[in-house]
């Protein structure tokens, strides 16, 4: 293997520096130009580091004397995060959004999330979800972001001392070994929590700042999952023969949450909160694949999360400052690509079939039965179908909603409305990709279960 697999990674941080030097345009020419040419051009950067990942991210092997690995695993979560990122450009306003705002942030949350794909040391792991929990934006959630990550790294030190490695095979190989004690199951409890923990409250809370821009928030959401959900699958594959009891807590943990947010979901005021919650439902089940500990769960779950984070970076995005039914009605008739795109997205996270999201849940399902967790899929299922209700409301709105059903709004629509400038063939392209991922299950959902098969190949080896 030679070092043209890391051409997607430098791609993506040149096409970062870049959108950061938009803000050194100061004359209004120069604006202008900025402004009308600088997002087609980090979107043709983000494009040409997913179809270069494609190309060259089918190599296997390693680099930098074991520290960088090029599996399947890697390929997957590549490939999704950058997809990701080119439809959350793709779908912004940029005609409302600052230049370069999030951009140069967002990219390089990117980049954090393929440097833990790839990484083979617990502390590269955290390194790579750094950058993701960054986007946070609000000063109480980098708090909480902060701790939360504090907490992991702590945990992770408890366990390169117990095992005398940070490496992630020889920590697996050592702690296959050590008797499961109290001191010992108290970090990989910490560990695991605190990545659930980062990868739920992504959506749910760092990405629903009202200060941050649609785009701001779509990429906190999304790519802030990506990075915790990554770090969660490789370290869970790591620990799994390591007090297997924390199995079941996490499922149930995973279910919890799920219902919790469903419900939420269903009785939340704004589609903005909606939308958070929709991402945190589905994430919910990623959290509980973790916890069978074998292959079928891994890539269920690594398949899920690319679902769960390409709608968390669309529909924020799609939705900009737009409310469930103040200015979300008459939507269908003023934009109807767009009305499509945003329906499209909320149902995908709801787990309401035929699209991605659904497969992803069923697969995760399936893996929980085989582990007999019968009661999470339960309380699991239950929270999904109290999430549709929330993605059958935008949708309701959207297109079924007139403006003058609307006779006394809890909250005035805002100032913000559709743009006619949107791109429709971008909203229409945009549904297409959510509707794919779900068409192309099967051929996307084995190559996610041999990126579990390499993930657990590298956590075992001697």
């Amino acid at each position: 293997m030679t070092t043209l697999v890391l051409a997607p990674e430098a791609v993506l941080v040149a096409t970062a520096g870049a959108s950061l030097a938009m803000s050194g345009a100061r004359r209004a020419r120069a604006r202008a130009r900025v402004r009308r040419w600088g997002p087609r051009l980090v979107l043709a950067g983000v494009l040409a580091a997913f179809g270069l990942e494609l190309w060259q991210g089918a190599q296997l092997g390693t680099l930098f004397g074991g520290g960088f690995v090029q599996d399947r695993f890697a390929l997957f979560a590549k490939a999704a995060v950058l997809l990701a990122l080119a439809a959350g450009v793709a779908a912004a306003d940029w005609e409302l959004e600052r230049l370069p705002g999030p951009l140069p942030a967002a990219l390089i949350g990117g980049f954090g999330v393929m440097v833990a794909a790839s990484a083979t040391d617990l502390f590269a792991v955290w390194t790579g979800v750094a950058p993701g929990t960054a986007l946070a934006g609000p000063v109480r959630a980098l708090a909480v972001a902060g701790a939360l990550l504090m907490l992991v790294a702590l945990a992770f030190g408890y366990l390169h001392a117990t095992s005398g490695a940070s490496s992630l095979d020889l920590v697996r190989v050592a702690m296959a070994g050590t008797p499961t004690t109290l001191p010992l199951a108290l970090p990989v409890l910490v560990a695991l929590g605190g990545l659930a923990a980062l990868l739920v409250l992504a959506p749910l809370g760092f990405g629903a700042a009202a200060q941050a821009s649609p785009f701001g928030r779509g990429a906190a959401a999304g790519i802030g999952a990506a990075g915790a959900g990554v770090a969660l699958l490789k370290v869970g594959a790591v620990l799994g023969g390591v007090g297997p009891a924390w199995g079941p807590a996490l499922a149930g943990a995973g279910a919890a949450l799920v219902l919790l947010a469903g419900l939420g979901a269903a009785l939340a005021p704004g589609a903005r909160r909606t939308a958070g919650l929709l991402a945190a439902s589905q994430l919910g089940w990623v959290a509980a694949a973790v916890a069978t500990h074998e292959r079928g769960g891994l890539g269920a779950g690594l398949f899920l999360l690319g679902a769960a984070v390409l709608g968390a970076v669309v529909l924020p995005t799609l939705l900009g400052d737009l409310e469930l039914e103040a200015a979300l009605a008459g939507l269908g008739g003023r934009s109807p690509a767009r009305a499509a795109a945003l329906t499209v997205a909320a149902v995908s996270l709801a787990g309401a079939p035929p699209l991605a999201g659904f497969f992803g849940v069923f697969l995760v399902a399936a893996s929980l039965a085989g582990a007999g967790l019968y009661w999470v899929i339960t309380l699991a299922l239950l929270g999904s179908i109290l999430a549709a209700v929330g993605a059958v409301r935008i949708g309701y709105a959207a297109f079924l909603l007139e403006e003058e059903d609307i006779r006394a709004p809890a909250r005035a629509p805002s100032t913000r409305l559709l743009p006619a400038t949107f791109a429709s063939g971008a909203a229409a392209l945009l549904t297409l990709v959510l509707i794919g991922y779900g068409l192309l299950a099967n051929p996307i959902s084995g190559l996610a279960a041999q990126g579990a098969a390499a993930l657990l190949l590298t956590a075992r080896s001697p």
